[in-house]
């Protein structure tokens, strides 16, 4: 039954910008909107509302991300169609989503034709997906009363053959299609008695690799009182062989003219399994030996291939450890940036439009000036409020602001970028450490602020003589590290700095995340140690910092507990690295 009511709709994303932006968009084009601002609060939302038939939901969310949304709601409701919207190389994870059932993609920031079309569409396929399960069920509901017919029909007769199980019981016609197939049939080779009576035995038994027609084949002529015993090999459904011991006779009616076969068999597998077993072990020992003899030898000399590159593959590593921060930073950097470019870029949209709307009020007003008209007052009005002017007007101070702001963000994140990297001051020179981790937490802040809050106890602490570019690249391994320790999210993370005397300053990162044992804690700086999942590190992150550290002269120092939290202090020399060794 078709229903007449348009479903809702409803919006989920983490950005009150960007939800406000779509929320608005999907009204003016007539839809009924809800709106949430997490996954959980989403969901709940669907399962107290069964009017909502299309989710539009960002990937990228705090607590429950979009893929989680998208598991669940088809989990409550598969006729739910979910569109997921993504940034800026977002397009694996979109296709990803649509795998596990995602009707569309957006991308962000959302042209508004668009979205009409694809919110639409996905209402349309509801519809459908409906309908069609309506007459499925019919459908089904149909054939299930003609089968239970037919069956109280044939019970009685089948009951009789069902006796026995230990044997089967096949009857094929002339032409060699089944006519009868007993419980024991069922029990032997697997098929149901529904799926191949009245079909030839030909479709469904093969013997010795499918060189005969059937096990039921006769050899020769089968004369009435006579009876044919073969042992012969077939496969059951499930793809299993097994061999039965079958009689064949002649079945004839009572003017003595055949009409068919009966097949009788029983399986004898398990009587010759053991013989079979012994002769394919013995056969088969010798090669199984001399393969596995072979595998050795050339396992041994790829293990001599790896052990003459291992020198090369290590220093390689280490150059890929500095890769795979700058590739997780830019990655970070793009998700941030393309945030507030969305809803700027979605703003100058919305200003098209109502520059169209308030350009045609104008060009009424001035083409009334010009031909010496004074519109009436009705007619002014009605212009006005078809234009929705006064809805514009309150609109044009918050997508101004909004736009602003926008920029404003972007413009901070490439001065941050710029300040981490360091690209004018990459030599050793005082620098404002406090600057660059400020720069440094802006910029992984994509990787934090979805596991831990962060508080910052700095001191000003004075400038440092030393190579900023490497020192930040420290602060940032140091502060991803502590962000994957926090498997419980929202933890805490504290950044602290502080003059220690004696020319020193240290920085210090904590985090009240999983710790660590006395072990892990003593083999951390280790090349190539990791407690991370394969694919996750490559255990050189704390190494190289290590390195960085001791070579301007400083130390690393680490306190942790497991179930508590860990602490990495940096000490540096304030006069730098040459001070250092000259005083060594």
């Amino acid at each position: 039954m078709k229903s007449d009511v348009q479903p809702r709709i409803l919006v989920i994303d983490d950005e009150p910008s960007i939800r406000s932006m779509l929320v608005q968009a999907l009204e003016i084009g007539n839809f009924a909107v809800r709106d949430a601002e997490d996954g959980e609060q989403g969901l709940a939302l669907l399962k107290e509302d069964r009017s909502i038939g299309v989710i539009l939901t960002d990937l990228m969310m705090p607590r429950m991300n979009g893929m989680e949304v998208l598991e669940q709601a088809k989990q409550y409701d598969p006729d739910v169609e979910v569109i997921v919207l993504t940034g800026f190389g977002g397009h694996e994870s979109a296709i990803e989503a649509m795998k596990k059932g995602a009707y569309d993609y957006l991308q962000k920031p959302t042209n508004v034709e668009e979205l009409f079309l694809t919110v639409g569409k996905a209402i349309e396929r509801r519809r459908l997906a409906q309908e069609n399960r309506l007459y499925q069920e019919n459908l089904e509901r149909l054939v299930r009363d003609r089968t239970e017919e037919l069956l109280e029909t044939k019970n009685f007769l089948q009951s009789v053959l069902d006796s026995s199980l230990d044997y089967s019981i096949v009857a094929l016609d002339l032409d060699g299609h089944i006519t009868l197939f007993n419980r024991g049939s069922e029990r032997l080779f697997g098929h149901t008695a529904s799926e191949v009576e009245g079909k030839p035995a030909t479709s469904f038994f093969k013997i010795d690799g499918g060189s005969d027609p059937s096990p039921f084949a006769l050899e020769g002529a089968l004369t009435q009182g006579t009876v044919q015993e073969h042992q012969r090999v077939v496969t059951r459904k499930d793809g299993e062989e097994i061999t039965i011991s079958i009689s064949l006779v002649a079945l004839c009616d009572q003017e003595g003219e055949e009409v068919g076969t009966l097949g009788i068999s029983k399986d004898i597998t398990e009587q010759i399994k053991l013989e079979l077993e012994l002769k394919k072990y013995t056969e088969n020992l010798e090669q199984l030996v001399e393969e596995r003899t072979k595998e050795l030898e050339k396992r041994n000399a790829e293990l001599e291939t790896t052990l003459a590159e291992l020198s090369d593959t290590q220093a390689q590593l280490v150059q890929s450890e500095k890769l795979a921060s700058i590739g997780q930073l830019a990655a970070g950097v793009a998700h941030e940036i393309n945030n507030p470019i969305g809803f700027v870029h979605s703003n100058l949209g919305t200003l098209g439009k109502y520059f169209s709307r308030i350009r045609e009020v104008l060009d009424r007003l001035h083409q009334g000036a010009l031909n010496g008209e004074q519109l009436p007052a009705e007619e002014l009005e009605e212009l006005w409020k078809k234009s929705r002017m006064d809805s514009i007007l309150a609109d044009l101070e918050n997508i101004i602001a909004e736009s602003l702001d926008g920029t404003k963000r972007v413009r901070t994140i490439v001065r941050d970028m710029k300040n981490f990297s360091n690209i004018d001051r990459a030599e050793i020179q005082p620098s404002d450490l406090e600057a660059g981790l400020e720069s440094t937490l802006n910029i992984v802040w994509n990787e934090i602020k979805y596991n831990a809050n962060v508080e910052r106890e700095y001191s000003s602490i004075p400038a440092v003589t030393c190579n900023a570019q490497q020192i930040n690249q420290v602060l940032l391994n140091l502060l991803m590290n502590a962000a994957q320790a926090i498997k419980e999210p929202p933890g805490n993370i504290i950044v602290r700095t502080r003059e220690m005397g004696d020319g020193f300053v240290a920085i210090e990162i904590e985090d009240n995340g999983s710790g660590m044992d006395e072990k892990t804690k003593s083999r951390i700086f280790d090349p190539f140690y990791t407690t991370k999942a394969v694919g996750e590190g490559t255990g050189l992150g704390l190494s190289i910092s290590y390195r960085i550290i001791k070579d301007h002269g400083g130390r690393i120092e680490v306190d942790s507990e497991v179930g508590k939290g860990t602490t990495f202090r940096l000490i540096l020399p304030i006069e730098g690295p040459m001070v250092e060794a000259t005083a060594d």
